[in-house]
């Protein structure tokens, strides 16, 4: 059982924790479900269907061959799910992310570490089933720098995202990462509040020497 963790940088400073899903996640992963809004379980499943646990674990691949899911937590709280399933050397992959988490670029870091997986297991393309309406969900490939084609039919984006990694791709990357960390290091350089405890107005004190160069 794989029991890797990777810890990722969003582009608000703030640090999303991934792992691969396990069926023992399945109670988490329906609480998580359940909590979507019905838009974004619409988006997910296309309806809004009633969930249980075995449903969920039908989601999480068994055989390691077969595809990969992954759970992003955010303070210690379940806020996304990914995986794909795989069919020869393409594999349908698919996203469902917190609404309140949606745009911090979530998404992106899914698809990046997706893409890793994928590619050590020799599948060269992900293949997508997106609702017209979700904008969001297709800018996220758009912004992936991955090859990206796509149709629409019936009010559906059928999309194919060649996992090669280019230099278009790898220099989005590396400029997400510099952007996410330029984030984590802003409270630090520009506190909004900054809290001194045994200061006194007494000059020449360490304290008060400490609060007068703040």
């Amino acid at each position: 059982m794989d029991r890797r963790v990777w810890d990722v940088v969003l582009r608000d400073g703030s640090t999303l924790t991934l792992r691969r899903a396990r069926h023992e996640d399945a109670t988490a992963l329906l609480t998580f479900f359940d909590g979507l809004s019905p838009e974004s379980r619409y988006h997910r499943f296309f309806g809004v269907p009633k969930l249980d646990e075995d449903q969920i674990r039908h989601l999480v691949p068994i055989d390691r061959g077969r595809g990969c899911a992954l759970i992003g937590e955010c303070g210690g709280r379940l806020v996304a799910f990914a995986g794909f399933h795989r069919s020869g050397d393409r594999a349908e992959v698919a996203f469902a992310i917190a609404d309140a988490l949606q745009g911090h670029g979530i998404g992106t870091r899914l698809l990046e570490r997706l893409a890793e997986v994928a590619r050590a297991e020799g599948i060269r393309v992900f293949d997508a089933e997106v609702m017209g309406e979700n904008r969001k969900m297709m800018q996220v490939f758009f912004d992936s720098g991955f090859g990206v084609s796509h149709r629409i039919q019936a009010g559906v984006y059928h999309v194919e995202l060649s996992l090669e990694a280019t230099a278009d791709h790898s220099a989005r990357a590396a400029m997400r990462s510099q952007l996410a960390a330029t984030a984590s290091m802003r409270p630090f350089f520009e506190p909004r509040v900054v809290s001194v405890i045994g200061a006194n107005r007494q000059r020449g004190r360490i304290g008060s020497e400490i609060l007068h160069n703040l």
